[in-house]
């Protein structure tokens, strides 16, 4: 009877098992809706009001809120049972990152140009060297020719005198 019963509960215990198994299957399996990162309530700081002193002359013990000087940024909201912070917009911690931004930007754009300037500067140089060498190269073949030419020139006043009657 002992076994019965062990063997009843054990196959009790593994159906429970796998039906939760199912469930969280189930769940796994559901389409979650992405929640979207744009602030719809924006929170607005407000001037911290301080709380008032406590006399000493009462001896009670009193409780002071301090949730209007809480300056975090967050505004908290209960849905379905969550915790819902959104991040406070701080348009001038903003601004100071779009105008860095933007320096940077004109930096680069700056270095940029003066690297486009170099580039063309190099490929002025380059071609310079190239029409100094085509020169020098041309003024070498010069000097061959008129080097030839003027021992063509003396053969020929050689072959003239030799042509003459003596």
């Amino acid at each position: 009877m002992g076994f019965q019963l062990g063997r009843k509960a054990a196959f009790i215990v593994a159906v429970l098992v796998l039906v939760c198994f199912c469930f969280a299957e189930a769940n796994a399996q559901r389409r979650r809706t992405k929640k979207s990162r744009r602030v719809t309530n924006p929170v607005t700081k407000t001037a911290a009001t301080p709380a008032p002193t406590p006399s000493s002359s009462t001896s009670e013990p009193r409780i002071i809120s301090t949730a209007d000087e809480t300056d975090t940024g967050a505004t908290t909201s209960n849905t379905r049972g969550r915790r819902n912070t959104t991040p406070e917009y701080d348009e001038d911690g903003t601004r100071q990152k779009v105008d860095r931004l933007s320096a940077q930007f004109n930096t680069m754009n700056e270095k940029l140009s003066q690297m486009e300037q170099q580039q063309r500067t190099l490929v002025d140089l380059e071609r310079l060297t190239r029409a100094e060498t085509r020169a020098e190269n041309l003024r070498a073949q010069l000097r061959d020719v008129q080097t030839k030419e003027s021992d063509l020139q003396a053969r020929a006043e050689q072959i003239e005198y030799e042509l003459q009657p003596s």
